[in-house]
């Protein structure tokens, strides 16, 4: 993963922790470098769903393989559009792509 630079990628990355209701350690590690160590709050909410670039971030997949999967209907997604606007959001399922990568056996066979 290539590293981006600059407040706006460190605003992006503290949003999307906040999101996963992970927190920094101290407001010196989230305004300067993000530290690898975060505390997780005693009540854990779990996403529902992902955006495409979260998922991939979170999964490890890439985003066209995410477009694959769910061109293949073999991950569900919802697309979130105004009706007087040409651009929406695409959301994944967190569900489908948790289930779809436990189909996998431990040697990275499809078992369904």
């Amino acid at each position: 993963m290539r590293q981006a630079k600059g407040p706006f990628f460190k605003a992006r990355e503290l949003r999307f922790l906040r999101m996963l209701q992970l927190k920094p350690r101290s407001t010196k590690d989230a305004k300067h470098k993000l530290s690898s160590t975060f505390r997780v709050d005693p009540v854990e909410l779990k996403p529902v769903y992902f955006r495409i670039s979260q998922a991939s971030y979170v999964y490890g997949i890439s985003r066209t393989r995410l477009f694959a999967l769910i061109a293949e209907g073999k991950i569900k997604s919802r697309y979130l559009v105004q009706p007087d606007n040409s651009r929406g959001i695409r959301l994944i399922e967190e569900k489908s792509l948790r289930n779809y990568i436990e189909s996998f056996n431990e040697e990275g066979v499809h078992a369904r």
